[in-house]
Parts: structure tokens; C-alpha cells; sequence
């Protein structure tokens, strides 16, 4: 086999820790990146991924970060130029991060500098490479590039700020800018975590055909393990710091040899559902009619429609999110609300809170018009329709400890604080947190932790309906699928109803017993998850349901296997 461009040997990762100590992130990793292949590092949060990556180009230290750091062992650069990475100077960096391994984070946004235009930033990488490019030609390619990557009217996006870009675009400027100075590699850290099925597909076919031009190598992070199925020739598990277990993605995928292997595919969520959420004609507030059973939906919406309107230079505009808009939930129903991003799905879950009024149509929440309720009517709409967002650290006050957070709403619906601090701590067990946890904050535990927090916090007040929205799209696949089992047995014990808005569909397909596709504001398909999934009528869910990542590939298979084996 012909040399790696990058070998790691022994790679150790020490974090100073504030109090004094040190955290030892990476343990003894031993790596070889080929030309053309793609590596990909999976993992739980914590088990040092991108530590690893980071080391590799000295991204621990100042001004990227203010945690110092020191690392051991060896780096080989063997092309374009011949280094130690772990031993070299600021000026074989910087020449390193110029022109031999390029570097794409997951949140595009705010990698990509706010107050320049997407053109020049472009343009700032392509002088890296050519330093005398006069700017007639340095424009010249600027324009072929970003019209290389699929950006629609390349002159407007030249001229457009990063916040005038959606996340999915913004991701592609991000991959231009790391592949435009030709490297040898490119480290990408989950770069379409955060980005719905069909943008997720065409960032993943745009990193593999620049790779096949360049004829680069890829060291891919990602705890989205279909993703990972759909790119990767080789797959490197991490846990605790260490490779636990590295093969070919068909050896790894569907003959796992580690415990912990195995342990990470069962999580998947979606193909193998393991999940089955409780039938909601059997749960629920009922009235009765003529002797028989009837349901009162907790949600309503009739021919809702939403747009936003803005006014510039005078001249006023209208722009629909939302058109017509028909749905209901009944008490006790998980109903998956997927579409892709800008579709309306979080728009439409603003509207159901009561946060935004529709421009025509009625929506009735829990029996109320929750734009229009005031006084004591509002807070008990706020007592019955709870709400859980995707980002557990802004969603929670920085200087509120996470026990004082978990019991605001029942302060403030009358409960004693005594008598609210006795319910925190059975709130803590039923979400399966310690209540030593109770007197800590935010930033002292970990994503799921927090997450968990939002939920007690959501289900404190016993709701009627839970509005999910992105719960767990931030989290890697053992954290996820702890979420989910937590939702499922809530939704089960309680009898609560649930919108689950999320682009994931692997989770809404694991957690709910209906499905809604929205397309540029319109509902244009639902039925049961089954027949949304396996039957899809209309061509956009079609399109949505074949893009999901990892299809027909050795990890459904066992996924499924893992399951009927925990089963048995």
C-alpha cells in the first residue's frame, strides 16, 4: 500500500483543567490517512473525536481556545511537505492549515466571519494560494466556485453576508474555503449535524466529488451513523479517549466486534424502531356523546395561514411561511412534523403556543385561541402546553441552578417552594438524573443532562401536550436514544400528547404513531408512520424519505439484528 498522507502515532491529548490538573482526552490513538479514502471517528460526546481532529492541527490552543492543552506522540505530514505536526513551529502550522489539511466545523455560521461578504472571504482563501492573483481574476474564480458548489444566483451570493445564507449554504461556502487551496485532506467535524435529510445528501455528494477530483483524504467525525455508512471506507470507534475498534465500514457496520460497538449501532433510532408509542385511543380526555367515546383533540388547526412581513425603503412585502394548514392531535398522540429546514415547522409550533397569530384560519389549542387568551387564562394555557427546543443551553438560565430551573413553573403556577422542591426531586428520578445535580448549573453538566433538565422542567406542570421541537438532534446516538426511551415512557405513564418537529427522521419515525410532511408551508401528506414511511404518497416524501442517510446499507441490517438479538 502506498505511504498515508497523515499518520498518527501514540497521539496523547492533556486539557489544563482551571482548578489545576489535567483531563487526559486521548489516549494513545494510532491513525494512516490514504489518498482518496475516507476515515471516519465515531463516538459518544466526550470520547475525544474532535480532540483528536483539533490536535492534529494545534486547534486546542490560543486564540482558538482558551483551554491550553499539550499533546504527545507524532503527526507525520508527508505531502505536500514533510513535518511533525506535533512538534512543529507556528510558521509549519500556519503553512499546514494553509495548504496541506483543510479544516469544515458543524456550525458554518459562525466559523464564517460576520461582517464580511461571502465573496471576499472566498476570495481571502484563494490569495493563500496565489498570492499575486490580481482581482479581475481572484473574482473571476470566486464566481466559478461558488458556482461549483450549487449556491442558486452565484452574483447574489458573492455579494450576501453570511446571516443572508441558510445553514445548508453557508455549510457549502465553508467546504470552497477549506477545499479551495487544493489540501491533501480535509478534517471534517459533524458537518451536517445540524442540516435536514435532502441538504444533508448534497453537502455529503459535494465533500465526495471534490474529493474525487482532488483525489484527497477525509477524516470525517460524525455520531450520525448513516451518514457515516453513506461516506466512509473506513470506520475508527472511539470511547473514553481510545480506538476501541477500527475496520472497513462493511466489516464494522455489520460484524461489530466491541461491546461498546455493538452497544453505539442499537441506539440508532428509526430503522430498527425499538420504541412504540402507546396508542392514543386508548389514552386521553373523552366526552361522551350519544353513549359512544369522543376525543377532544389538544390541537386544532383549520386552513391556517402565516406569513412575515417587512418594509424596506417604503415598499412593504408579504411572504407566506405558511398556507393552509390543516392538523390535528388527539390526546395521547405522538405526531412527527418533518420537512425540510425553512419548511414552516417551527413557525407552525410558534403558532400553536400562541406566540405568533395566524394571518387567516383557526387554531385551538387545549380548547383555547392561544394567541388571544390573557389574565389567568393565559398561564393555565401555559400550564397545559409544555415546550422542549433543540438547544438545552440557551433554554436554560445560566444563573439559575438546575433544580431552581426545574421548579419555576411550579412556583409560579402557586406550589410552594418547599412543597416544589420535594416535586424536583421526584421529577429528577422520573428523568433519571441524580439530585446532586439539583445544585448545579448549566455549564457544570453535559448536553444530555441539561436536556433532560428541560424536560422535567416541561413535564413538571403535567401537561396535556408536549411541543418538541429539534429535542434531540444535538445529541450523539447513546444520548439520543436515552431521550427517547425517556419521552416514549413519559408519553406512556402520563398520557400526554406530543408535536415532534425535527428533520431527523429517523427519530420521528422511532417516536411517533403519525406523520405530517410540510413542503414550503404546506401539509402535503399524512397518514400513520408506517404508511408515511413505507408507502410515501406524493414525490417530496419520496425524495425526504429516500435521502435519509445510511439506507440499504450493512448498519440497518444490524441494527435490526442487535435488537431482535436484545429481544430474545
Amino acid at each position: 500500500m502506498t505511504e498515508p498522507f497523515l499518520s498518527a502515532r501514540n497521539v496523547h491529548v492533556y486539557f489544563q483543567l482551571p482548578g489545576g490538573g489535567r483531563l487526559h482526552a486521548v489516549r494513545g490513538i494510532d491513525l494512516d490517512l490514504f489518498r482518496g479514502e475516507t476515515v471516519a471517528i465515531v463516538g459518544e460526546s466526550g470520547a475525544g473525536k474532535s480532540a483528536f481532529a483539533k490536535a492534529i492541527l494545534h486547534l486546542h490552543q490560543l486564540p482558538f481556545t482558551p483551554n491550553r492543552t499539550k499533546i504527545e506522540g507524532s503527526v507525520s505530514l508527508n505531502a505536500p511537505f514533510s513535518a511533525d505536526l506535533v512538534r512543529a513551529g507556528d510558521d509549519v502550522i500556519r503553512d499546514a492549515r494553509a495548504r496541506a489539511v483543510g479544516m469544515i466545523f458543524q456550525d458554518a455560521l459562525s466559523a464564517l466571519n460576520p461582517v464580511h461578504r461571502i465573496g471576499n472571504q472566498i476570495e481571502e482563501a484563494l490569495r493563500q494560494v496565489e498570492p499575486g492573483i490580481d482581482r479581475e481574476s481572484a473574482m473571476n474564480q470566486v464566481y466559478n466556485i461558488v458556482r461549483a458548489i450549487g449556491l442558486p444566483d452565484p452574483e447574489r451570493a458573492i455579494r450576501a453576508f453570511p446571516h443572508q445564507l441558510s445553514g445548508g449554504q453557508c455549510q457549502r461556502v465553508m467546504i470552497a474555503i477549506a477545499a479551495v487551496r487544493f489540501p491533501v485532506a480535509l478534517i471534517a467535524d459533524e458537518p451536517t449535524t445540524a442540516l435536514d435529510v435532502t441538504v444533508q445528501a448534497q453537502i455529503l455528494m459535494l465533500l465526495k466529488s471534490i474529493q474525487d477530483v482532488r483525489g484527497m483524504g477525509m477524516l470525517f467525525i460524525s455520531h450520525d451513523l448513516g451518514v457515516v455508512a453513506e461516506i466512509a471506507d473506513r470506520v475508527a470507534v472511539m470511547y473514553a479517549g481510545e480506538i476501541v475498534e477500527i475496520g472497513t465500514s462493511a466489516k464494522v457496520f455489520s460484524a461489530p466486534e466491541h461491546a461498546y460497538t455493538r452497544a453505539l449501532l442499537a441506539s440508532r433510532p428509526g430503522m430498527g424502531s425499538r420504541r412504540r408509542p402507546t396508542d392514543p385511543a386508548a389514552i386521553g380526555s373523552t366526552k361522551k356523546t350519544g353513549g359512544k367515546a369522543k376525543s377532544a383533540p389538544v390541537l386544532t388547526t383549520d386552513k391556517v395561514s402565516f406569513g412575515y412581513r417587512s418594509r424596506l425603503f417604503g415598499r412593504g412585502s408579504h411572504r407566506f411561511v405558511l398556507q393552509d394548514v390543516s392538523l390535528d392531535i388527539e390526546p395521547g398522540e405522538v405526531h412527527g412534523l418533518v420537512g425540510e429546514s425553512g419548511s414552516g415547522k417551527s413557525t407552525f409550533g410558534r403558532l400553536a403556543l400562541g406566540f405568533l397569530k395566524p394571518d387567516s384560519g383557526s387554531i385551538k389549542t387545549c380548547g383555547t385561541t392561544p394567541y388571544a387568551v390573557r389574565g389567568v387564562h393565559r398561564r393555565d394555557l401555559r400550564r397545559n402546553v409544555q415546550v422542549v427546543y433543540q438547544d438545552s443551553a440557551t433554554a436554560l438560565n445560566p444563573r439559575m441552578s438546575l433544580g431552581h430551573s426545574a421548579a419555576e413553573g411550579l412556583v409560579i403556577n402557586g406550589m410552594a417552594l418547599e412543597d416544589a422542591r420535594e416535586e424536583v426531586h421526584r421529577l429528577f428520578d422520573r428523568v433519571r438524573l441524580p439530585t446532586a445535580l439539583m445544585n448545579r448549573y448549566p455549564h457544570e453538566v453535559s448536553g444530555g443532562q441539561r436536556q433532560r433538565v428541560c424536560i422535567a422542567r416541561a413535564i413538571a406542570t403535567k401537561p396535556k401536550l408536549l411541543i418538541a421541537d429539534e429535542p434531540v438532534t444535538a445529541l450523539d446516538v447513546s444520548v439520543q436514544a436515552q431521550i427517547l426511551d425517556l419521552f416514549g415512557e413519559l408519553q406512556a405513564e402520563l398520557g400526554l400528547a406530543m408535536l415532534l418537529i425535527s428533520h431527523d427522521l429517523g427519530v420521528v419515525r422511532e417516536l411517533s404513531c403519525k406523520v405530517s410532511v410540510m413542503h414550503n408551508g404546506r401539509i402535503v401528506e399524512t397518514g400513520s408512520t408506517a404508511d408515511v414511511f413505507d408507502h410515501p404518497r406524493t414525490a417530496y416524501s419520496q425524495k425526504l424519505i429516500s435521502s435519509i442517510p445510511g439506507q440499504n446499507s450493512p448498519l440497518d441490517k444490524v441494527a435490526v439484528r442487535t435488537t431482535m438479538a436484545g429481544k430474545g
